[in-house]
């Protein structure tokens, strides 16, 4: 039977035949098609298209048909999943997707370029919307920083304030080391994105006022763990004790830090590498950090400089640029200094 030949072409139904008995929701042809645009099945069937088109005009063996067959019927079925489904699923879809075409349109603004999103779209319908969502109320928003490595001379459309000559002075010397989650120190060989996807904190930093500044909105972030910790004498006590300055370095790594990612439920939660701080208000500008440079406090960056025993900071430049780096001490809580979290979701 394998040696007779079958015309394929009629045993590959147009996309709208496949629904069967699962009837599309009531509207317009055009209505239908945009449902189907969510791509949740209509990629799949393109694909199964390109795979078989040369095949629509011509001949196969039964085979061959079978198989086309059997996975359009696979197809068929998960049309007809999709048309079954509540319309807050649907919904939840084309919330990806809105959330996907924001995070596109930030790369080609920023890099110039697009890069390939699939791991951010199953990493979104994995967490869910609610979990992303009480994210975002916290100030913290999910996006994929791609992967990508900086260079000092490196042109990007968006890319209008770099760090400091001094930052890429240390990095050339391998004077930069990022510490593992054993607490082993690894050389930096490059100033790079690793293809992440991140919650980020979209608050600006406060300006300096005697040590007595507050984040803003940090009452239900990260207000209570920071007193928690004090009260119960993990951490150093402070004259505000819901405020992220007055910190060790020590203290982030050993306490707050996975406190944080205990109480959010962040598989991992660690401080912003320079090239992040510089790069992340220029590449999503709508965020309220985009003014960072307004401030004249202190932020601590995940990089140590010469050795464990000095961390590196970071500033911004007085015309806004989130630019200027500096090292201190591992035994230093300076009421000038505070720090950031970034979630690392996957």
């Amino acid at each position: 039977m394998d040696s007779e030949v079958t015309n394929l072409q009629n045993l590959y139904p147009d996309p709208s035949t496949l629904l069967g008995a699962g009837k599309p929701p009531a509207g317009t042809k055009r209505e239908r098609r945009c449902v189907m645009s969510t791509q949740i099945t209509l990629d799949q069937y393109r694909a199964l298209e390109k795979e078989f088109g040369n095949f629509l005009s011509g001949n196969v063996t039964q085979a061959q048909a079978d198989e086309a067959l059997q996975r359009l019927d696979l197809l068929r079925k998960k049309l007809r999943e999709f048309f079954c489904q509540p319309e807050e699923k649907k919904s939840l879809i084309k919330w990806i997707d809105r959330i996907l075409k924001a995070e596109d349109m930030a790369h080609q603004n920023f890099f110039g370029q697009t890069f390939d999103l699939t791991p951010f779209r199953q990493t979104l319908e994995k967490l869910g919307k609610q979990k992303v969502a009480s994210w975002r109320r916290l100030g913290m928003e999910i996006h994929y920083l791609p992967p990508f490595v900086f260079t000092q001379d490196l042109e990007l459309p968006g890319w209008k304030i770099k760090p400091e000559d001094w930052f890429w002075e240390k990095l050339a010397k391998s004077k930069l080391f990022l510490k593992s989650d054993s607490g082993e120190m690894i050389e930096m060989e490059r100033a790079e994105f690793l293809g992440q996807v991140v919650l980020v904190d979209t608050r600006c930093k406060p300006t300096y006022d005697n040590g007595r500044q507050m984040w803003k909105d940090d009452e239900e972030f990260l207000g209570p763990i920071m007193k928690q910790l004090r009260d119960e004498k993990k951490i150093a006590p402070y004259d505000l004790p819901s405020s992220r300055f007055g910190v060790l370095y020590q203290e982030l790594d050993d306490h707050i830090l996975p406190a944080i990612a205990k109480k959010f439920c962040i598989p991992s939660v660690q401080l912003e590498t320079t090239i992040m701080g510089n790069i992340l208000p220029q590449l999503y500008p709508e965020m309220p950090r985009h003014k960072n440079g307004i401030a004249n406090t202190w932020e601590c960056r995940a990089e140590h400089c010469n050795g464990v025993s000095h961390p590196l900071d970071s500033r911004e430049s007085n015309d806004g640029g989130p630019a200027v780096g500096d090292y201190g001490y591992v035994i230093s809580n300076w009421r000038s200094r505070s720090f950031r979290p970034l979630g690392v979701v996957a």
